[in-house]
């Protein structure tokens, strides 16, 4: 989405725990009603037949601001293009709110390198950029429809193979000049596929015992605790009846790469006075030193 001057969505603070959830008050160190300014014109990056998304920044050793971001072109309809063709590109600035130029498309899904059905066969999106111990990472959400050899496959199994994947380099240049590691499998994965709208021969888990990681593993982000553990927010798919039903959750690992456990209990999941599940997604989780507190800033559809 091209950055505008004007915010269309709420945005909801949290303050994050393993097991718990809960909204931050302004007495708790954030108050974003007051921190939101206006965005000049300039602060915007946007490509004529393209749409743009999922914006991640890292400022490097270089002093400059490399931006890492997903775009699909428009000649899909928007509802559809992230998720049959979409790519993670790179941009730099040399002030955080731009402008950036544009530089590269730095990942496209593995069709294009002939590995259609790789997890990440058709389209990437979700980039989230961080740097642990002088390695950078970028985590991402790759999907794949394994019922189609077509490079263009079907927008409705394809979104229900959703996972989580990442690429490690030395520098944020480094990564957005193509020079880094892919990792072959997810970091993150369903641990069940289980709703009324998922074939029977396609349903797996235990029904009695589903974690947030259901169907699909979405939107990452990472941060480390201060026991250096590594802590990865997600969105699940709940297994309830209505659309997406999204619940979002945490896993751990001890490597920036995982191997990561997810926790069996969701962090955020606002019911709705219709029985269904508020949507909110792009969770940002970062630690805060001054409050030794956890914090998680997610688009909220509701106001909830």
């Amino acid at each position: 989405m091209p950055i505008r001057t004007k915010i269309f969505v709420a945005l909801t603070i949290l303050i994050v725990s393993i097991g718990y959830v809960t909204k931050a008050r302004a007495t708790e160190g954030y108050d974003f009603s007051k921190m939101i300014q206006p965005i000049s014109k300039h602060a915007r990056l946007e490509h004529a037949d393209w749409f743009t998304w999922g914006a991640s920044v890292l400022r490097g050793d270089d002093s400059q601001y490399h931006m890492f971001y997903c775009r699909w072109p428009k000649r899909f309809p928007f509802y559809d293009g992230w998720v049959v063709d979409a790519e993670i590109c790179y941009a730099v600035a040399s002030k955080p709110e731009g402008p950036f130029c544009h530089v590269r498309t730095m990942l496209r899904g593995r069709k294009h390198e002939g590995q259609i059905h790789a997890f990440d066969g058709a389209s990437v999106y979700n980039p989230h950029v961080k740097a642990f111990d002088g390695k950078v990472y970028l985590y991402y959400t790759g999907n794949h429809d394994p019922s189609s050899d077509r490079m263009i496959g079907n927008r409705k199994v394809a979104v229900t193979h959703q996972t989580i994947g990442v690429l490690v380099a030395d520098s944020p240049a480094d990564l957005g000049n193509g020079k880094y590691r892919r990792l072959d499998n997810p970091i993150l994965k369903p641990l069940s596929r289980i709703r009324a709208d998922i074939p029977e021969d396609e349903r797996n888990g235990d029904p009695n015992n589903i974690t947030p990681a259901n169907i699909v593993v979405v939107n990452p982000s990472v941060e480390r605790r201060a026991d250096g553990k590594y802590i990865l927010m997600f969105k699940g798919w709940a297994a309830g009846k209505g659309r997406f039903g999204p619940v979002h959750g945490v896993a751990l690992g001890d490597t920036p790469t995982g191997p990561f456990e997810v926790q069996p209990d969701p962090v955020l999941a606002v019911p709705l006075e219709d029985g269904r599940l508020a949507m909110a997604e792009d969770p940002y989780l970062w630690y805060d030193k001054n409050h030794q507190k956890f914090y998680a800033i997610v688009k909220d559809f509701h106001g909830q």
